[in-house]
C-alpha cells in the first residue's frame, strides 16, 4: 500500500511583543493549513525558515509537494522596486528560503500550491512583480481585506477557461479575501487563471509548452484567497487541496 503524500508547508516567524520564559521568536503555521492537507489525504510537515542554503534542497527531498502559506509582505527589492509607504512588515529571510524551496520543487517536478503571500512569492521568484499595496492599482474599487469570518465568501472571481482552476471552481466563484498586495506583472510562462471584478489578479498558474504531455506538467498554482479557511464549508476549496495532494501522490508513483 502506497504511503500518503507528504506536503511541505512553508512556515513563518512570529515575534511576540513580550518575551516569555522560553523565548519570543517562534516558527509557526496556522492550523487551518495543517487541517486542509490532512482532510485532503496528505501528511503535512512544517518547513521552518532557515538561513542554511542546503536546507531547502534537503527538505524538498523529503516532501512530495510544496504548500506556500500566507504571511509577511514580500520585500520589493526582489523585483527591483523601492518600498512604498503602504508596505507592511517584510521578512527577507523567509523570501530567500521560499525562493529556494520553489526552485527545488520545480527542479524536481513537484507540485506547488501558493496561497495569498504564497502566490505572490511564487510569481516574484519566477520573475514577476507585485502591487505593493492595492491603493497603487488604478481601478481597484472592491474591498480585498474582509472583516467577516474567513469561513465565508466575500467577493467574486472570474475564472479563465482551460486552466486548472476552471476544473475546480465555477466560472464565477465567490471566495474570501485578506490581502493588500497582489500580482502586478506575471512572470514569464505564468498565466492569469482568475481575476476579481475590479481587475485584480486572483489566480496564477505555470504554463508549459504544448510539446509537454499533460501528464508531465507539474501542478503549479497560486491563489490570492484563503481556501484553507473554507475546506469544511466550500466544495471547491477542499477540491483544490485534494487535487494538489493527488498531484503530490503522482510524485510517489514516479519514484517507485
Amino acid at each position: 500500500m502506497a504511503r500518503k503524500p507528504i506536503i511541505g508547508v512553508s512556515g513563518g516567524i512570529d515575534i511576540a511583543r513580550t518575551r516569555g520564559p522560553l523565548g519570543d521568536i517562534k516558527a509557526s503555521v496556522p492550523q487551518d493549513y495543517i487541517h486542509s492537507i490532512e482532510k485532503a489525504g496528505g501528511i503535512p510537515v512544517i518547513l521552518p525558515v532557515t538561513e542554511d542554503e542546503e536546507a531547502a534542497k534537503a527538505l524538498m527531498g523529503l516532501a512530495d509537494g510544496l504548500l506556500l502559506t500566507g504571511g509577511h509582505d514580500v520585500d520589493p527589492e526582489i523585483y527591483g522596486e523601492e518600498p512604498v509607504q503602504m508596505l507592511q512588515e517584510t521578512l527577507p529571510a523567509r523570501d530567500r528560503f521560499e525562493g529556494q524551496l520553489i526552485e527545488e520543487a520545480l527542479r524536481c517536478g513537484k507540485p506547488i500550491l501558493g496561497i495569498c503571500r504564497g502566490a505572490q512569492i511564487l510569481n516574484v521568484s519566477l520573475g514577476g512583480t507585485l502591487h505593493q499595496d492595492l491603493s497603487h492599482f488604478n481601478g481597484s474599487r472592491l474591498c480585498h481585506n474582509q472583516k467577516t469570518d474567513g469561513r465565508y465568501p466575500f467577493h467574486s472571481l472570474l475564472v479563465n477557461d482551460n486552466t486548472i482552476l476552471s476544473e475546480i471552481m465555477e466560472r464565477e466563484q465567490r471566495v474570501n479575501s485578506f490581502h493588500h498586495q497582489a500580482v502586478k506583472m506575471t512572470a514569464p510562462n505564468v498565466i492569469v487563471s482568475a481575476i476579481s471584478k475590479d481587475g485584480v489578479i486572483e489566480g496564477i498558474e505555470l504554463e508549459y509548452p504544448n510539446t509537454i504531455e499533460m501528464e508531465g506538467k507539474p501542478f503549479v498554482v497560486g491563489v490570492q484567497c484563503h481556501p484553507e479557511a473554507m475546506v469544511d464549508h466550500e466544495r471547491w476549496a477542499l477540491e483544490l487541496f485534494r487535487r494538489f495532494v493527488s498531484e503530490a501522490g503522482k510524485v510517489i508513483c514516479d519514484e517507485i
